[in-house]
């Protein structure tokens, strides 16, 4: 997927998301507040019983009731929505469109009568002032503090409230938030264009990237085990690659980060959305920078990964046979802990926003005592897994590209993360073995090959005549700069092997790069069967492999 297509799905999710807020508002809308249990006695009865009240969504402080109501005492709940509707009435708009009280003049105030403390309000325009709540004692108790104490805290809230809310409904402040609102709109719709314009970019100079080893204008298939330079080249084009996605997708996700807060952030400028944009931020947006903020933390963790690799590859080693397998083991390191690092971000954005929807976490991971259980086999298997693939990281067990034998399987590594290998063997198959499963490798290609070069001939042929021709075949082959170059040591040792009255068996051992000997073995099939045919060497029948020695 392209970046760009990544920036438009991106804001569409955002925008979904700000649609589906919306309508949860909507239906939070025509709920009452919500009502809870306070404190309680030795016994375990409760004392009180308690609400919310809110002004425009937004928590102002805490109501409470005896919880045993005598006849003619109103509930918790009601007595917040009675405290609620004063609020309305305190910030309601006239005909006009202008608020009814006026935030400049407005004050909030304290009565005494008695043991009663009544919270009011007045301003210029109202000289009879509106009784807002009771401080009670039941509110104090609730709270293990004073009737004053907690008279003067609502006094300095509810001041503070009403005063930003009805400074919102004034035209002259409402023209000057759209403003704003819109020369942020405008800014960012103007810097979403130039990212486009940017990602754009990016995009070209990833395909050119890409052109560049589809067409093998920096390294032909399997040369890197040949020319460690070439292939030090390819990796660093590969590098790259990995760098331009990385920060693309970066600068996607902060793209839409900066749409989520914005959008939040207008809302909150006007009182008819402040609700909207309560619970949008605590919600939507929160939610929003888990992930958006995990994403950006997954691709900067690439990005080091990535920069790492690089460091790993062009470090002098001491032979070249060290250079070219440093070229296996590290796409497999990067891809294995870069799995791994996926997981555990993936992890615990998921842990933070169940906590961020109110869920108990811990009751989420131990629900059940089959199901705890269970997540205890797992997590153990989990982590023998995860052991095993740690160790075959470090003692470079295998590595994506060699050609192995796993517990009976053979074929060439496709994949290796810290908990399975994968290989896909001559019949097409993938085969996935966890690394706590694996008991045997036979490692076909790590560092050097080899080709156990056998040919049997006529037991009436010249055997000298025939090492002759299997030796200058081989010889003329490692001169060869095309195909050559992947014989390490030409002939390790050659000879008779064995032979009876049958068959003579021919027999060389030749040392090549990883995964060259099937295609040299090939190669050199094809020159020593025209040198056998020009030479006039019959073949031997062929030879059952129990009579063959294996040393």
């Amino acid at each position: 997927m392209t970046p760009v297509k990544s920036l438009v799905i991106a804001l569409w999710v955002a925008l979904t998301l700000l649609c589906c807020a919306s309508r949860v508002e909507a239906q939070a809308l025509s709920f009452a507040p919500e009502a809870s249990t306070g404190p309680v006695d030795s016994s375990g009865k409760t004392l009180f019983s308690r609400a919310d009240v809110e002004l425009n969504g937004v928590p102002l402080f805490r109501v409470a009731v005896r919880a045993d109501l005598k006849n003619g005492e109103i509930s918790a709940l009601n007595r917040a929505l009675l405290v609620e509707q004063v609020l309305h009435q305190l910030t309601a708009i006239d005909r006009n469109g202008k608020p009814l009280y006026d935030a400049s003049t407005l004050r909030v105030t304290t009565h005494h009568d008695g043991d009663i403390i009544t919270i009011e309000a007045t301003d210029a325009r109202h000289s009879v002032p509106l009784a807002i709540v009771n401080v009670t004692s039941a509110d104090a108790k609730d709270q293990l503090s004073t009737t004053d104490a907690i008279a003067s805290l609502w006094q300095e809230t509810l001041q503070n409230s009403l005063v930003q809310e009805l400074r919102k409904l004034e035209p002259e402040v409402e023209k000057q938030h759209l403003t704003h609102v819109a020369a942020i709109a405008v800014a960012l719709t103007i810097a979403t264009t130039l990212l486009l314009v940017l990602l754009s970019g990016l995009q070209r100079r990833s395909r050119l990237l890409h052109h560049e080893l589809t067409e093998g204008k920096e390294l032909r298939e399997g040369e890197s085990m040949r020319d460690y330079d070439s292939a030090l080249r390819r990796a660093r084009t590969m590098h790259q690659l990995r760098v331009l996605s990385s920060a693309s997708g970066v600068l996607v996700w902060v793209a839409v980060l900066a749409w989520f807060i914005a959008a939040a952030w207008s809302l909150g400028q006007f009182s008819q959305t402040t609700a909207l944009s309560r619970d949008f931020s605590r919600g939507g947006t929160t939610i929003g920078i888990i992930w958006i903020g995990a994403a950006a933390i997954n691709r900067l963790f690439d990005l080091a990964i990535a920069r790492a690799a690089t460091t790993w590859k062009i470090h002098h080693y001491l032979s070249s046979e060290e250079q070219a397998r440093i070229l296996l083991r590290i796409p497999t390191a990067s891809s294995a802990v870069g799995h791994f690092k996926t997981f555990a971000i993936v992890a615990a954005a998921a842990f933070l926003t169940l906590a961020q929807l109110g869920l108990p976490v811990n009751s989420v991971v131990t629900i059940g005592g089959v199901a705890a259980l269970a997540v205890t086999f797992a997590a153990q298997n989990f982590l023998r897994d995860v052991a095993g693939g740690v160790m075959v990281l470090y003692e470079d067990q295998y590595a994506i590209g060699d050609l192995v034998t796993i517990n009976g399987y053979t074929g060439i590594v496709e994949r290796v993360t810290l908990r399975i290998v994968m290989i896909r063997d001559t019949s097409g198959s993938a085969v996935t073995i966890s690394h706590s499963a694996v008991n045997s490798v036979a490692n076909f290609s790590r560092i050097w090959s080899r080709i156990d070069y056998q040919l049997s001939i006529s037991p009436n042929a010249d055997p000298d005549k025939a090492i002759e021709v299997v030796r200058e075949t081989i010889d003329e082959l490692a001169r060869d700069p095309d195909a050559g170059s992947g014989l390490l040591l030409p002939t390790e040792w050659i000879g008779v092997h064995a032979f009876t009255e049958a068959w003579t068996l021919i027999r060389a051992s030749i040392r090549t790069a990883p995964l060259q000997q099937s295609a040299l073995r090939r190669e050199i099939n094809g020159r020593v069967r025209r040198r056998l045919a020009e030479a006039g060497i019959p073949y031997g029948p062929p030879i059952d492999p129990m009579y063959i020695p294996l040393l």
